[in-house]
């Protein structure tokens, strides 16, 4: 039997997953719709568990989006992009639960946290929408490389290539005005460094 969650609120849809061990997935709130008994705060992320049943992990999220863990898999990172803000959660790998939620990075008013990616020195690479920038974080939080892009949407990242020293970085279209658009020749692109 197949989960439905969140299949109450027809505003919502799945928008991050990731796996580690089990599969993640979260949701975000798409529209809101005006005298609705639901708020921009009715997403939450999942866990697949047995027999495809989802569990929910956390709550009380607009968009979902940023999952990723630390290479000994025992910190997840986890943003809610109109908060602004990356959360950190200790890990337990033998049985999927999170805890002890705290707040890791906060972005700029129009800077929204997207899609990220944990390297093997165990920085944080955060796709950052509205900001036309890739951010690479310390364990600690701190910035340590800030590197733009000639779009303004950057969506997610992954690293790879044959000796995974690339870092791939996915672009959108969407939300752009004409006037950016044609300033923006490279909007929906993916980049590779």
């Amino acid at each position: 039997m197949a989960a439905t969650p969140e299949s109450q609120l027809t505003n919502n849809r799945f928008n991050d997953g990731r796996r580690q061990g089990r599969f993640r997935a979260g949701t975000m709130v798409e529209t809101m719709v005006e005298n609705s008994p639901y708020s921009s705060c009715d997403a939450a992320l999942y866990c697949i568990v047995h027999q495809g049943q989802c569990l929910k992990v956390c709550e009380n999220i607009s968009i979902s989006n940023g999952l990723c863990w630390n290479p000994d898999g025992l910190t997840m990172y986890h943003a809610d992009s109109p908060k602004h803000e990356i959360f950190q959660y200790n890990f337990d790998p033998n049985t999927a639960s999170v805890s002890n939620k705290r707040s890791f990075v906060t972005t700029e008013k129009m800077i929204f946290p997207d899609g990220s990616e944990v390297d093997a020195a165990g920085y944080i690479w955060n796709a950052q929408w509205g900001g036309g920038q890739v951010v690479r974080y310390r364990p600690n939080g701190k910035v340590d490389l800030t590197l733009t892009l000639p779009v303004t949407n950057l969506t997610s990242i992954a690293i790879g290539g044959p000796n995974m020293d690339w870092l791939i970085i996915t672009s959108a279209k969407h939300s752009l005005s004409a006037e950016q658009l044609s300033n923006e020749s490279q909007a929906g692109d993916v980049f590779i460094s």
